[in-house]
């Protein structure tokens, strides 16, 4: 079940995200700021998603010759989330832990 499906929900989030403080400093205005991150909550719920119901289960049912290519399309799905995540200034510190090994 997605909660951000369409624009409507991913909206309504954007919105209540642009009243909070600490999204409202942020350096690309409140508004960028709130969008960026309503809607790369989107993307990180479909990427979840992802993972969950399709690419795990196909890793579980595959056959050993299949692993490889199976690891490699979670990689690419976790990819995706790695960028949405570093892409949301809210989440800077996350980078600096990255970084630093924490």
């Amino acid at each position: 079940m997605r909660h951000l499906e369409g624009v409507t929900r991913v909206k309504a989030l954007a919105e209540r995200l642009a009243r909070i403080p600490a999204v409202a400093r942020s350096t690309q205005g409140k508004d960028e700021a709130a969008w960026g991150m309503a809607h790369g909550f989107s993307d990180l719920e479909q990427s979840c998603l992802a993972f969950c119901d399709r690419l795990l289960p196909a890793l579980l049912n595959s056959s050993e010759a299949d692993v490889p290519d199976r690891l490699a399309n979670i990689g690419e799905e976790f990819r995706h989330i790695l960028w949405h995540v570093r892409e949301m200034e809210f989440y800077a510190y996350l980078r600096d832990e990255a970084d630093h090994g924490g």
